[in-house]
């Protein structure tokens, strides 16, 4: 039934049968006066026997809160696939009665699937897997295939940890073998048994020698120091050994050759390319030398993090890491990093001459933009508050002085809808605060909570009014809460008062 039928729960029959169930659960409530959009939360107790709660109005609107599913449980043990199922694993899990387990049941139940792994999973997605009640043949085994012998004789090396004759077909296990070109490669077992073309003989080739790579003969030049006692004539391009070799910043690094002819950010120029190679660095250098007393510029690298102090454009000290001077690329650009200070801003500087008081020890010419330093200020009220860099920077870059303006200057009417039991007054609370708040319209008396950035300034804020209800329109088209002034001007205080 939608609520638009009733004014009361009580009028709907599904309601009443519902209360008798449950109302030991709820004592001290009359179910003849609860409203049917009533926010007034009630207790239960779900199919799988925890309590609940929910609200009236969320009642109505769920369709399933008044279906015989909500009274009893169906049990798993009235189907009788389930039934089968239980017999075969039954063993698997003692002390577990199944004829008491409904089918929402988070039980975890464990099985053994088709391929005669132990798994676990629970009542609800047990009954919703169709496919695991299904009857399987067992699955044949991969060492009966005499294509799949062969192709394991050659690269039996590359899965030294697996044992052959316990593979099936059905397998999801990750084999690793040599491709055409030599390079090392890993597939799943079932879909190697898919693929004709890798246990067709051509895969049998020779594995070719890293050598015959000129990239790689090339880098063994500069590595070759960091590799004593390996030959490279004996490496394959599938080999698992590792290298050793020294990255674009300076740091010993190893990488697997099978992987290294894979990698062609190790074959390129970057490897060692240094800043000091990049002509603008050599005349940003020239010129800031001074203030990076002690730095080798001939040793970075353009990806280092050091630290480099630096005078801008404008003729200020700035410090800077050296990676975000240059592009992915390698291409020198650091003006595009210039940091954006919180003092070149002029409505910033008019800010902080009403404010520094509040914030000492602050240097406010070493406040960036994307800071998240707290600053202090007072607003219009006269009530002390903080705010961070960012949230300033686009209060003032909204030029509006809404953000200190309290919620009672700003809308003198919610002074009337104001809740006693709220913790701060009106006045007390930002306009654009998200917290919720407490109100009672002085009309009809409907309590009600919402946030409040979403009753300040709106029209009308009583939803009982808005729809309807106990509380009609007065005069012409005003409703109760446009004319609200007239009948509660004593609650609402004057203009000097604020």
């Amino acid at each position: 039934m939608s609520k638009k039928e009733y004014k009361y729960a009580w009028d709907n029959e599904s309601f009443r049968k519902w209360w008798e169930k449950y109302k030991s659960l709820n004592p001290g409530i009359d179910p003849t006066r609860i409203p049917v959009s009533s926010p007034l939360k009630l207790n239960y107790t779900n199919d799988r026997g925890k309590p609940r709660t929910i609200k009236v109005r969320s009642l109505f609107a769920r369709k399933d809160m008044f279906t015989g599913r909500i009274y009893e449980a169906e049990y798993a043990w009235d189907n009788e696939q389930f039934r089968m199922w239980w017999e075969k694993f039954k063993s698997l899990n003692p002390g577990i009665d199944p004829t008491k387990l409904v089918k929402s049941s988070e039980q975890k139940l464990c099985y053994v699937n088709h391929n005669g792994e132990e798994f676990y999973i629970s009542v609800d997605k047990l009954l919703r897997k169709k496919n695991i009640f299904k009857t399987r043949h067992e699955s044949a085994c991969c060492w009966e295939n005499p294509q799949f012998r062969a192709w394991w004789s050659l690269f039996k090396d590359y899965n030294k940890d697996i044992d052959p004759t316990k593979l099936v077909t059905s397998s999801e296990k990750r084999l690793h073998y040599v491709d055409e070109n030599g390079d090392l490669c890993s597939i799943r077992t079932v879909s190697l048994l898919k693929r004709k073309d890798l246990l067709s003989p051509r895969v049998q080739k020779k594995n070719p020698c890293v050598l015959e790579d000129e990239r790689f003969r090339e880098w063994w030049k500069v590595n070759a120091k960091y590799n004593p006692g390996v030959d490279p004539s004996k490496l394959t391009r599938a080999s698992m050994k590792m290298l050793n070799y020294v990255n674009k910043d300076g740091i010993p690094k190893s990488v697997m050759v099978s992987h290294l002819v894979k990698r062609k950010d190790l074959f390129t120029d970057k490897l060692l390319y240094y800043c000091w190679d990049n002509e603008q660095f050599r005349e940003f250098w020239e010129q800031n030398k001074d203030y990076n007393q002690g730095i080798d510029p001939t040793k970075l690298t353009y990806r280092s993090n050091k630290t480099i102090n630096f005078i801008d454009s404008e003729g200020i000290l700035r410090t800077m890491p050296l990676s975000r001077f240059f592009t992915k690329k390698g291409h020198f650009k650091h003006e595009f990093y210039r940091k954006t200070y919180l003092w070149d801003i002029k409505r910033f500087r008019e800010w902080w001459d009403k404010n520094k008081e509040y914030n000492p020890n602050i240097d406010p010419k070493m406040l960036t933009t994307g800071m998240n330093r707290r600053l202090s200020y007072k607003d219009c009220d006269g009530i002390l508050r903080v705010t961070t860099v960012i949230t300033l920077v686009k209060v003032l870059k909204r030029k509006s002085e809404m953000y200190n303006r309290s919620a009672g200057v700003e809308d003198p009417e919610i002074v009337a809808f104001w809740d006693e039991r709220n913790i701060w007054s009106p006045f007390e609370m930002s306009s654009n605060s998200s917290n919720l708040c407490g109100l009672t319209c002085p009309i009809c008396g409907f309590q009600f909570t919402k946030a409040i950035n979403q009753v300040v300034g709106k029209q009308p804020k009583c939803l009982a009014c808005k729809n309807g209800g106990d509380a009609k329109k007065l005069d012409g088209d005003e409703l109760p809460c446009d004319i609200l002034f007239v009948f509660l001007d004593s609650k609402i205080p004057s203009g000097d008062a604020l």
